[in-house]
């Protein structure tokens, strides 16, 4: 079964960019447009809600890291550490580092110059 996350659980549309194996960049929309599937989207932390919290979450949204994280916001001060892939260029990246700033997690970051990467946040 598929999940989507998102700021609050609802009812939208998941958009496929492609419909190729392995595409990314798909994104929930509230319209019903060509390629797209209905679906619910949820709240981390509803679906926390019926389970043990997590310690570690690996999250990888292609560009809805934002609202994802907005929906975990009863999880995230539980975890110890969160793997994020980062994309320099996303207008909401600055927004996601202040977030998870405010939960006191903090970036190791790789070195090089890359503008898409894994990110491993933890507990300062």
């Amino acid at each position: 079964m598929a999940y989507a996350l998102s700021a609050k659980t609802e009812l939208g549309y998941l958009a496929y960019s492609s419909l190729r194996e392995g595409a990314a960049h798909h994104v929930m929309q509230h319209e019903f447009q060509p390629r797209s599937l209905g679906m619910f989207s949820y709240a981390l932390d509803d679906i926390v809600g019926h389970l043990p919290c997590p310690q570690h979450i690996k999250l990888d949204t292609d560009g809805y890291e934002l609202p994802t994280l907005r929906g975990a916001i009863q999880t995230l001060p539980k975890i110890k550490s969160l793997l994020i892939e980062i994309d320099e260029r996303h207008p909401d990246t600055k927004e996601v580092y202040a977030l998870l700033k405010d939960f006191k997690l903090m970036g190791k970051y790789p070195r090089g110059k890359k503008e898409v990467y894994n990110c491993i946040f933890t507990r300062k």
